[in-house]
């Protein structure tokens, strides 16, 4: 996921940035006139043509699997503990990096709100983390904690017994674990994870590390393992390579490849090697209409084998098939081959798919709804309204999948689409219910948060349903719109409805997190906190000043001084912490005893004072600090007079210094 700059014969150029890595790709659009998000899938024909990308913004994604039904399964990481197991649908940003360019760290902006009780390296720490909250994020799939996953496999072949098992080879858990998806609604669902290989419990420190595996043209499983104790700072390259079989079987028997006659090519397109018989579909396709009837005679031989059914289909999509591949289209009973034929021939005849999307939209097959929505993606709105209307009428008002993959199909004509179809179909927000509030929310256009703005200020929501639609005016596309979503929320957080604290803890993290327009330094001035205010005097201990009778009057004036950090009533500066009614929960002693040694005790959200030295350019950055992220190198530094800082601070080479004491002065 650092990024790409690619460069095609055909004259096209593809960018993808991301903080983690190319910054300098970050917010460059492609030739297609797309901004990408680094961690980007890319597909390709095997003679180097057509290369075009299929999803973004993954972390670190070592392999990629394609299924024969054209599914794109992946297992990427590793920010403790968020490691997970994806199905990838097309177009889908999966949510690393800011979703519009890669520019900010997921650390950036999480919320106090998305993150759990308890945490545990085996459980998720933080649902910021692959940004499932934001409109445009693709729900991440099996998250199972902390993990370093590399190769994977989806097994198709029934030689070992696991047809339909993907596995993961997963470093740290020192594990090869095992996943089942399944099609559900309108998406592949990936499952919970269990171990397949692992070290027995009281060999957990032994070392194993498994990093890749692979089927081999006789369908054994090979596993490789790098044999030490971490994937880092070692010079250890010993290792071992396992092939496994079933016990239960007789000797597997290799077979015999050939690729020079199209009755070997087809016998070859079963193989359970991915080399073998993708090799051989390449084949065969450059054979034609001389291979049709052969292969149209194994379609019919492998019926009730779908997945070698699938294989066929996408062939003979390619060598003038189309009328034996639309009649898998046109059947209802099964589902996953109607997908299938859909996607050879989008592939085989991309000018047609226009055409057959407006037959076959409004089925009743979700799966199909989903692709022939992801297939407008780059389609004029007036060329395609009438599908859009259709695939809007199948959205049951919940499914997140099948309303990122309408998502895909709206992208670029947002605004033609909700204020010429979803407003007139749902003209009055304050009646809304979950469909028109989650398209409304989807395509956060400049009318449709408006219309949500309307739509919460009626219902008034419990603070979980108020939090989800919140995050729609966490989203924009120009500066103007993010200035008018931080009036429009800060105006909703005035309403006596929101006033609990929960609901402004949410507006104000939204604001200052998502809302704001910071750029990073790289430390070229001095942000320095005074050492002293005034002069320096000597006073009593606080048990003695709490006795002496106060005035209201003179403290009031005195209190002035606070005000260079502090807001009281709405005056001041927000560095520290607001006192406007920070005295009415404590004692005068408390109170007198916080003065007078500010450093025995840090408030909550100023804990974190630092203090930053660059080696480059010989500055000094103090201040509080907050959204701290290693991966993106960067920081928050809320400095002197109330102003937050965004401080890349491993671009600058600087340390970061954690004190122990307040920056406020002692009395």
């Amino acid at each position: 996921n650092r990024g790409a700059d690619i460069k095609t014969k055909d004259g096209r150029h593809f960018i993808s940035g991301c903080y983690y890595g190319y910054v300098d790709g970050i917010g460059k659009k492609s030739s297609d006139g797309e901004v990408y998000v680094g961690g980007m899938s890319m597909r390709v024909n095997p003679d180097g043509t057509g290369l075009a990308p299929t999803g973004e913004n993954m972390r670190n994604s070592h392999d990629l699997f394609i299924s024969s039904f054209g599914d794109h399964y992946q297992s990427d990481n590793d920010d403790p503990a968020h490691a997970r197991i994806s199905w990838v649908m097309e177009h889908a940003n999966m949510g690393y990096a800011d979703l519009t360019d890669g520019s900010r760290s997921w650390e950036e902006v999480a919320k106090t709100w998305e993150e759990p009780s308890g945490w545990s390296k085996s459980r998720r720490f933080s649902k910021s983390h692959w940004r499932e909250n934001y409109p445009g994020a693709f729900p991440p799939g099996t998250i199972y904690g902390a993990g370093s996953p590399t190769g994977n496999l989806l097994i198709e072949d029934h030689t070992l017994g696991l047809a339909g098992t993907y596995l993961v080879a997963c470093m740290v858990r020192k594990e090869v674990m095992s996943v089942t998806p399944r099609w559900k609604d309108a998406q592949v669902d990936m499952g919970p994870q269990q171990p397949f290989i692992s070290l027995k419990q009281d060999r957990k420190g032994e070392f194993f590390l498994p990093t890749d595996l692979a089927l081999a043209p006789d369908g054994s499983l090979f596993l490789s393992d790098f044999y030490n104790d971490t994937s880092r700072g070692t010079n250890q390259v010993s290792g071992s390579i396992y092939r496994i079989t079933r016990k239960d079987k007789g000797k597997l028997v290799l077979p015999k490849i050939d690729f020079s006659t199209i009755p070997g090519l087809l016998q070859a397109l079963k193989n359970p090697a991915v080399n073998v018989r993708s090799h051989a579909a390449h084949l065969l396709s450059k054979k034609g209409k001389d291979a049709f009837q052969l292969v149209q005679d194994f379609l019919v031989d492998v019926t009730g084998e779908p997945v070698l059914e699938a294989r066929a289909l996408w062939i003979l999509a390619q060598i003038g098939g189309r009328e034996v591949v639309e009649k898998f289209l046109e059947n209802e009973d099964d589902e996953k081959l109607q997908v299938v034929a859909y996607r050879a021939l989008r592939h085989g005849d991309p000018l047609g798919t226009l055409a057959i999307a407006q037959k076959y939209a409004g089925r009743k097959n979700l799966f199909l709804q989903r692709e022939i929505a992801v297939s407008l993606r780059g389609v004029p709105f007036q060329d395609c309204r009438l599908i859009l209307e259709k695939l809007i009428g199948g959205y049951d008002g919940r499914n997140r999948y099948y309303l990122e993959a309408l998502g895909v199909a709206f992208h670029g004509k947002e605004k033609q689409v909700y204020d010429e179809i979803i407003s007139p179909q749902h003209p009055k927000p304050a009646n809304w219910g979950w469909k028109a509030k989650n398209l409304a929310w989807r395509l956060h256009t400049a009318e449709a948060v408006k219309d949500l703005d309307d739509c919460i200020r009626a219902q008034k929501p419990p603070v979980d349903e108020f939090r989800f639609l919140a995050m729609a005016f966490a989203s924009f596309r120009n500066d103007e719109e993010r200035k008018e979503r931080a009036n429009r929320l800060k105006s909703l957080a005035q309403l006596p409805a929101f006033s609990a604290n929960y609901y402004q803890v949410t507006v104000n993290e939204i604001i200052e997190k998502d809302l704001n327009n910071l750029e990073g330094e790289m430390m070229a001035k001095n942000y320095l906190v005074p050492k002293q205010l005034g002069q320096l005097t000597k006073v009593s201990e606080p048990a003695e000043i709490a006795k002496l009778n106060g005035d209201p009057v003179k403290g009031k004036t005195a209190a002035a001084k606070c005000y260079m950090c502090h807001k009281i009533e709405g005056l001041g500066v927000g560095f520290g912490p607001d006192l406007t009614h920070w005295g009415k929960e404590r004692t005068i002693k408390e109170i007198v005893h916080e003065i007078v040694y500010p450093d025995e005790k840090l408030a909550h959200g100023y804990d974190k004072p630092v203090r930053l030295v660059s080696k480059r350019t010989k500055n000094t950055a103090e201040g509080l600090l907050s959204n701290y992220s290693w991966h993106a190198g960067s920081l928050k530094l809320k400095i002197m007079g109330g102003d937050t800082r965004k401080i890349l601070f491993r671009r600058a080479g600087a340390k970061v210094e954690y004190l122990n004491e307040s920056w406020m002065p002692s009395a």
